[in-house]
């Protein structure tokens, strides 16, 4: 499956998951209760990892406390592995790694990964929602400035490198 397939399909699951929960698409999302109220039981480690799903022998989704993750990471990586309870990816262990695999290294591409990227993107981030919350506060969305973007990710729940990447 090519990129551009693996993104669709991404996209298309996320804004499923939004309209099954009753979630409007310039709402933002509550994501760790949200995991919780489909089912995928969310538990927070006081450890240094980026995130797990373990559907074994219930789904759920472990996570860094915030003591060593931002927030708003917290949230993409309980988003991010909800994407591999979707997908149906069994047990996914994600570590610690600023480079991003399926793009950095051919040898190491996993379309596994990028899917549940792509899936957290557009659960958290749909372009309704991103254009709601810039336009509702006034914020000129192409020309912003970044103290702009910042408010718009703290309010959708993220962070300002993940709003900056999504836009892009």
């Amino acid at each position: 499956m090519d990129s551009s397939s693996i993104v669709k399909k991404a996209m298309v699951a996320a804004l499923m998951s939004r309209t099954k929960a009753g979630i409007k698409n310039n709402e933002p999302i509550r994501i760790l209760d949200f995991s919780n109220e489909q089912g995928v039981e969310v538990r927070i480690e006081d450890k240094s990892f980026e995130g797990i799903y373990s559907n074994y022998p219930k789904p759920t989704i472990f996570l860094p406390s915030t003591k060593h993750r931002p927030m708003g990471r917290q949230s993409f990586s309980c988003a991010h592995e909800f994407g591999h309870h979707v997908f149906n990816h069994g047990f996914r262990v994600d570590e610690i790694n600023d480079k991003i695999k399926y793009k950095c290294d051919k040898n190491t591409y996993d379309p596994a990964e990028f899917l549940a990227d792509c899936f957290a993107s557009y659960l958290l981030m749909p372009y309704t929602l991103v254009t709601y919350a810039f336009a509702a506060r006034n914020f000129d969305i192409k020309s912003c400035s970044p103290h702009k973007i910042f408010v718009v990710s703290c309010w959708i729940g993220v962070g300002y490198e993940t709003l900056v990447k999504h836009m892009c």
